[in-house]
């Protein structure tokens, strides 16, 4: 089965989506591979700071502008 997506559809999703920051609200938060607690950690964040969210998932993760990977925003504020 395949399915076609029109040019359109691809550019209007895209365009939904708008980065925004926000702050760490605790001490460590894992940074990990990607939006789910069964992917891999990659890193670890430890500084309560503020980063840029470039995607979000449909269950709660976001994933950092860096590229290191994705982290769960409900331990984050979006500011």
């Amino acid at each position: 089965m395949y399915f076609i997506l029109s040019l359109r559809a691809v550019v209007a999703a895209a365009e939904i989506f708008k980065p925004y920051l926000v702050r760490v609200d605790v001490a460590a938060l894992n940074v990990r591979k990607g939006p789910g607690i069964h992917y891999l950690i990659e890193a670890r964040i430890e500084d309560r700071g503020t980063y840029t969210i470039v995607e979000e998932s449909s269950n709660g993760w976001g994933k950092l502008k860096s590229g290191l990977g994705w982290i769960n925003l409900k331990y984050t504020t979006r500011i």
